[in-house]
């Protein structure tokens, strides 16, 4: 038989196992203590790490609420320039060029933004309309007459009109056409009694 199977053998003293096991006791308490420290620790970390993770959450949230507000702030003043260019252009029409209000009305004067550019665009407008109201006063005082109008126009209606028989007739008299002119007021006086009755 060998000698570890042998129950006749003396057994070990007991006193040579105990102060290994008190050494290890120790030792292990010490491995165990700095493991539940380690672990306390790490489990500090996790939550820190959670709270940081949440805060970032919370300041991502808040950047993208700022970028949303600088965007709607941006286009509220994108809007607020044009009113304000537009206001300008008004002040300058108002107060410089009241004549041109009408015109400014239907859209059509330059366009701009810059005062001067604005003053000498509307000041080269405003001359060329005085110009051609010079040249028309004159003409008509000259003894200008309006181009003829013929009587179908379509701006007048049928020939049967009178208001355009009427106006068929002064221009035949102002062309020196007399059979014309007659022609058309009597056509007028026609279209006049169908009108009366």
């Amino acid at each position: 038989m060998p000698p570890e199977n042998d129950l006749s053998a003396p057994a070990p003293t007991p006193s040579a196992a105990p102060a290994a096991a008190t050494v290890s006791a120790v030792e292990f308490q010490r491995v165990q203590a700095l493991l539940i420290a380690e672990q306390q620790a790490h489990n500090a970390t996790k939550a820190s790490m959670e709270t940081v993770k949440g805060d970032i959450t919370q300041l991502t949230s808040t950047v993208g609420l700022k970028d949303a507000n600088i965007t709607d702030l941006q286009k509220r003043l994108t809007g607020f320039e044009k009113i304000q260019e537009k206001a300008t252009r008004l002040e300058v029409i108002i107060n410089d060029f009241p004549d041109l209000i009408p015109f400014e009305k239907d859209g059509l004067l330059p366009s701009g933004s810059d005062k001067e550019v604005l003053k000498a665009s509307f000041t080269k407008f405003s001359e060329r309309i005085k110009d051609m109201t010079k040249a028309n006063t004159a003409d008509y005082n000259a003894g200008g007459k309006p181009e003829k109008v013929p009587a179908s126009d379509p701006k007048l209606g049928s020939p049967d009109n009178p208001s355009a028989l009427l106006q068929a007739a002064v221009q035949a008299q102002q062309n020196g056409d007399m059979a014309g002119y007659e022609e058309n007021f009597n056509k007028y006086l026609l279209a006049k009694n169908k009108q009366v009755a």
